[in-house]
C-alpha cells in the first residue's frame, strides 16, 4: 500500500494572480470577484502596473491575493477606461455591476 502526503494543498476552483504561485511562502487573503457585466474585466496590480487577472463576462471567481494588495479594474485591456481602485480585504466579495 502506497500513501502520499502533500505539504500543501491546491484547490482547483481557486485562482491566483498571474505573477503569484500558489506554493509561494507568502501570506494570502481570500476574495471573490463577481462580474455581472457583458465585458471582460482586466485586473491590474496598482503597484507594478502588471496584468494579474482577467474576469470573463457573467462569472464568479475565488482568488487568493497577497496580503495588502491594491488592484485597479479596467473594462479595456489598454487601460483607457478605469473602473475602480480597490485595497483588497480578506473574505470580501467584490461585485462589478
Amino acid at each position: 500500500m502506497i500513501t502520499v502526503n502533500f505539504e500543501f494543498s491546491m484547490y482547483f476552483d481557486l485562482y491566483y494572480p498571474f505573477d503569484t504561485k500558489f506554493y509561494d511562502p507568502i501570506d494570502m487573503i481570500n476574495i471573490t470577484f463577481i462580474n455581472n457585466e457583458q465585458k471582460f474585466i482586466f485586473i491590474y496590480s496598482f503597484k507594478t502596473k502588471k496584468l494579474v487577472a482577467i474576469l470573463p463576462p457573467f462569472c464568479k471567481r475565488k482568488y487568493q491575493f497577497p496580503i495588502n494588495s491594491i488592484v485597479s479594474l479596467y473594462f479595456k485591456k489598454n487601460k483607457k477606461k478605469l473602473y475602480k481602485i480597490i485595497k483588497l480585504k480578506n473574505n470580501m466579495i467584490y461585485i462589478v455591476p
